[in-house]
């Protein structure tokens, strides 16, 4: 999984819920992305999860939560 293709699917996710964030938290996002589908495996390497996965960071992020450690669990914290 690249960044790229993270933030592909983070701009895309973006787009349509019409948020708007600065470089940094775009940053921090796009690590909490990566890492949430690197944690989650092979069965988050569809479309249909990285979509998932990006609105679930936007999600986070719109708390204005910016470290993407923090993030990420939140992100992960929805799974369980």
């Amino acid at each position: 999984m690249s960044i790229s293709a993270g933030g592909c699917a983070l701009s895309c996710a973006q787009s349509a819920q019409e948020q708007v964030f600065d470089a940094e938290a775009m940053h921090a996002m796009r690590i909490a992305y990566d890492g949430a589908r690197w944690i989650l495996g092979r069965a988050a390497q569809t479309e249909e999860w990285g979509t998932r996965l990006a609105q679930l960071v936007i999600e986070a992020a719109t708390t204005g939560e910016r470290d993407p450690w923090r993030l990420r669990t939140d992100v992960l914290r929805s799974f369980t």
